[in-house]
């Protein structure tokens, strides 16, 4: 049980923008963030509903709508 508790302690989480890195216990890497922000919001603007849906999920919606208002 111990030895379970150690090896989830030691294992670094993986960069949730998939580019295989691993970070210090953050979700990203540095600047990863802004770049999967970057990418999913110009999907999302294109139509793409999975690229919206992400946005939702990681709670960026707000960085839709910015983009939304600049476009006008």
């Amino acid at each position: 049980m111990i030895s379970c508790l150690m090896k989830k302690r030691l294992t670094a989480p993986h960069c949730e923008c998939d580019c295989g890195g691993t970070t210090k216990g953050g979700r990203f890497l540095p600047g990863h963030d802004a770049k999967l922000k970057k990418y999913l919001v110009g999907l999302a603007l294109s139509g793409k509903k999975r690229a919206a849906n992400k946005l939702e999920q990681l709670g960026w919606t707000k960085h839709l709508a910015v983009a939304k208002q600049k476009r006008r």
